[in-house]
């Protein structure tokens, strides 16, 4: 009698301990369905809180020219930018991320990131040309890219005249790492120069679709020795400037727009070491335009599908 009472009690002593060992089993093992995205989760979403929206043709970033955008003789040269897309580009369609030329020509000096599909492969792409009518757009090599992963892509442009391109994709539960997706050989004197504007995003309609994160441009003499640890570093903290960059090499630095200070535009801004510049350097674009003027533009877009196309 006195065992099956012993029996009894240790069988519900191990009731006991399975029931409240399982809830937090599983809320240690599924913790952000518990505690949400905000707490004890590396979303990627997370690292760059005051990304900015970017719509093809509707939405964009457009920075007013300024000489120090583009590369120079004689000076190293790195552009850096984080983005997020909701889809791939279709085959044979080119994603235009970023670009500094003259959209409406076919062959304008300037340089200019983006996207394309070949088959089952997403390749990024240079456009990089001078005001000599040298260079083209560059392929590199696939990126394993998924719709809504966070990227960074690293283009880079040594005095010697070597054109590079590094990339890193923020995957749930991976640690990002640079990845070098190749490098062409020019002449060191193909330096784009361009008088327009920078455009993050899509200024010419297109089925782009997503968010732009902290970017930047920097330029200085002998900047390639400090490549890797620059490289190391943009990609340990996205968020902040490298600390192997000095002041005169910052060229562009945009860390993201705080949505809480009002929707006007005015507001927003550009954040250069820590010191913002003067609003109308930085515009957001939102053309809500009719059905019937974005007809006018039916040249401009056969243009486009062209430099798309290949």
């Amino acid at each position: 009698m006195l065992s099956r009472k012993y029996r009894f009690l240790g069988l519900l002593a191990v009731l006991f301990a399975i029931a409240f060992l399982i809830p937090v089993f599983l809320a240690f093992k599924f913790r952000p369905i518990f505690f949400g995205e905000s707490e004890g989760s590396s979303s990627p979403q997370l690292k760059f809180s005051k990304a900015v929206q970017i719509v093809g043709g509707e939405r964009y970033l457009q920075i007013s020219a300024a000489p120090g955008q583009n590369p120079s003789v004689e000076k190293d040269f790195i552009l850096m930018a984080w983005f997020r897309v909701a889809a791939l580009p279709t085959e044979g369609k080119r994603f235009v991320l970023l670009q500094k030329h003259d959209y409406t020509l076919n062959f304008a000096p300037g340089y200019a990131l983006a996207l394309e599909r070949r088959g089952r492969e997403i390749l990024p792409a240079v456009y990089w040309r001078s005001l000599k009518n040298q260079g083209r757009w560059y392929r590199f090599s696939e990126l394993l890219l998924a719709p809504k992963d966070w990227f960074l892509l690293v283009l880079s442009f040594s005095d010697e005249g070597v054109l590079g391109l590094r990339a890193a994709i923020v995957k749930d539960s991976e640690t990002p790492r640079m990845q070098v997706l190749g490098g062409y050989r020019l002449e060191s004197t193909l330096i784009p120069s361009s008088q327009s504007d920078l455009i993050v995003g899509s200024i010419i309609p297109s089925r782009l679709r997503g968010y732009v994160g902290p970017f930047g441009i920097f330029s200085g003499y002998n900047l390639r020795k400090r490549f890797e640890e620059i490289f190391s570093q943009i990609l340990e903290d996205p968020q902040n400037l490298p600390e192997a960059l000095k002041a005169e090499e910052v060229r562009l630095w945009f860390g993201g727009v705080d949505e809480e200070r009002g929707d006007a535009g005015q507001d927003r801004h550009i954040v250069r070491r820590g010191v913002s510049v003067k609003v109308k350097d930085l515009h957001l674009k939102k053309n809500l335009r009719k059905k019937s003027e974005r007809k006018k533009e039916g040249g401009r877009r056969k243009l486009q599908r062209k430099q798309e196309s290949v």
